[in-house]
């Protein structure tokens, strides 16, 4: 999982991208079926914070994958 101090980084990354809270946490469950931030895998983390940060809707899946 993720330090504390990521996970503030994340919080400060998605305030900056105007990223509400609820549209965050609702892409987390969504994408990767976590309701907490804590639960972040390490692996995630750095996907995570460079989409947040990209403009527009934030992706349920990845390109290629099937839907």
């Amino acid at each position: 999982m993720i330090s504390d101090a990521q996970r503030k980084r994340l919080w400060v990354i998605a305030r900056k991208a105007n990223r509400s809270d609820a549209e965050l946490k609702d892409w987390l469950v969504a994408r990767f079926g976590i309701t907490s931030s804590k639960l972040i895998a390490r692996r995630d983390y750095n996907f995570i914070c460079e989409t947040i940060e990209s403009p527009g809707a934030l992706p349920l899946r990845e390109p290629g994958e099937e839907g």
